[in-house]
């Protein structure tokens, strides 16, 4: 049984990233090769990163003025709760905690738009860098007009996969929520344990954004594949996202602690370095979005899937599938 998706190679083609990186463990494997994937294909990279750039930045901006104020306040009251902190009274709890949750309701109601600006920028993004890093490791060309062509196509059906995965993280943050809130050592070690199987569960997700952008299948089709490939490579696939989780939360965390600090930084400052801070994550998750790519073709390796010939003719490339796995992506929602 066969799977296709769409190329603008007309040639016969399947290439091996560089030979030495096989010898290295496979976690720096793979970061190392999609450091290099952007090189690859430098016509299309570069407008895709100024794109990335500019909206987030962008964004930020419009919405820096109107949210700076609340999100200070929110910071500083999320601050107080943070461990050590002095004793709070019984009665002043759920008032600060209240107090909290006014704040992050406005701060939403008034984000709204920027969100979905956000969401839809990062979507469009995804599908062209996913596609375009894709076509570098597989050493096919690739030009501008296939790409915006591909990005067409497959945008809603990676909006699905999307929408899967937003609708699975929010259920799994509600049931990780119910844990116990007392600091013992047995509620400690079950965050641990919430926290690790999130970063295995986000890594399944995130493969499946990326095999909605290159392949043909997407919704629960691209999740069901996800799961047959991240079998024995579990391991190599958390660690990545443990890797790009801790840079982005300390690209964050920065700012989080600039915007929190007594006394308060000058807005004028505040707006610099919130728009680098802006510009620093935003070329982070391009990266992130090239090594899971690279991911994606390591499980593909793994199960045997590039051993065979991949056939490239009028426009599309075929690639077999394991009868079980192509059985599961039949579905697409």
């Amino acid at each position: 049984m066969t799977f296709l998706f769409f190329s603008s190679s007309k040639t016969t083609t399947t290439t091996a990233m560089a030979t030495s990186s096989s010898k290295l463990p496979p976690v720096i494997s793979i970061l190392r090769e999609a450091l290099l994937l952007p090189a690859k294909t430098l016509p299309l990279f570069l407008p895709l990163l100024l794109f990335s750039l500019a909206s987030s930045t962008l964004l930020f901006s419009s919405t820096f003025l109107s949210i700076s104020p609340l999100l200070s306040d929110l910071l500083h009251k999320a601050k107080s709760l943070a461990p050590p902190r002095p004793p709070i009274p019984a009665d002043a709890l759920p008032r600060l905690l209240a107090d909290a949750l006014v704040d992050v309701l406005a701060v939403a109601r008034l984000h709204y738009g920027p969100i979905l600006a956000a969401f839809a920028a990062s979507l469009l993004l995804l599908v062209a860098a996913s596609y375009a890093f894709a076509m570098a490791y597989l050493g096919s060309s690739l030009s501008p007009q296939t790409l915006v062509a591909r990005v067409v196509d497959r945008s809603y059906k990676a909006m699905v996969t999307r929408l899967y995965v937003l609708a699975l993280s929010i259920g799994y943050s509600s049931v990780a929520g119910d844990s116990p809130k007392t600091l013992t050592t047995s509620a400690l070690s079950l965050s641990g344990v919430s926290i690790l199987l999130y970063f295995y569960l986000y890594t399944r997700w995130s493969m499946s954004l990326v095999i909605s952008a290159v392949e043909e299948t997407w919704g629960i089709g691209a999740l069901s594949w996800s799961v047959e490939l991240f079998i024995g490579n579990k391991a190599t696939g958390t660690a990545l996202t443990l890797i790009l989780m801790a840079v982005r939360l300390a690209i964050y965390g920065a700012f989080a602690a600039l915007v929190a600090s007594d006394p308060p930084t000058p807005p004028d400052q505040l707006m610099k370095v919130g728009a680098a801070t802006a510009a620093a994550a935003a070329a982070w998750e391009l990266y992130g979005v090239s090594v899971y790519t690279v991911f994606y073709y390591h499980c593909r390796k793994s199960h045997g899937l590039d051993e065979q010939v991949v056939k490239v003719e009028e426009g599309f490339i075929y690639s077999p599938l394991p009868y079980s796995t192509a059985v599961k992506v039949g579905a697409n929602y």
